[in-house]
């Protein structure tokens, strides 16, 4: 997979390794491929019908916050020792929000309650399927405001899917 690529319809191989140098495990960039294809693809045409069903409209982009990174990226925005993302098979999301002002606490009440029925509705579509072992869901510290979702393949553990709650202070792009 070269820089530039397309994986899918709506994401780019940029999209899931921006601020990291393209991985060299062909198992790594293997495992970016699948997570995207068996996950961040259907997610985001279920999203998209979901918008259309409920009436509630807007975008149905998801943003990439961050998808792979590279031992060093991981160890410069403070990632977990293990983190999936160095493993290619994780990703944080947002959807069409203004996720940065959320992670500051200043971010708009209509982009607090996007995200808000956004992470309601991906923990009820990630325990649909078999792709996701991992959920956390990372919010400001002081408002609560919730900013972006962090999905991951890791196996489940008698079919129950990890979950956590954060607040990250990595310097993401």
């Amino acid at each position: 997979m070269q820089p530039g690529q397309r994986i899918t319809t709506h994401f780019t191989f940029d999209e899931l390794i921006k601020g990291s140098d393209a991985p060299t495990d062909v198992a790594v960039t293997t495992r970016i491929v699948e997570f995207t294809v068996s996950f961040l693809e259907p997610g985001r045409f279920a999203w998209e019908s979901y918008l259309r069903e409920t009436g509630m409209g807007g975008s149905p982009k998801w943003n990439i916050i961050c998808g792979y990174r590279s031992p060093e990226k991981n160890a410069r925005v403070g990632g977990a020792l293990a983190s999936r993302h160095m493993l290619g098979d994780a990703a944080d999301i947002a959807c069409d929000v203004d996720w940065r002002a959320l992670r500051d606490g200043r971010g708009s009440e209509r982009d607090a309650r996007r995200m808000q029925a956004f992470a309601t509705w991906l923990t009820k579509y990630a325990y649909k399927g078999n792709a996701v072992g991992g959920l956390g869901i990372y919010t400001e510290k002081n408002t609560g405001q919730l900013y972006w979702i962090h999905a991951d393949a890791r196996p489940r553990d008698r079919g129950r899917i990890a979950t956590w709650t954060g607040h990250h202070v990595g310097s993401e792009q």
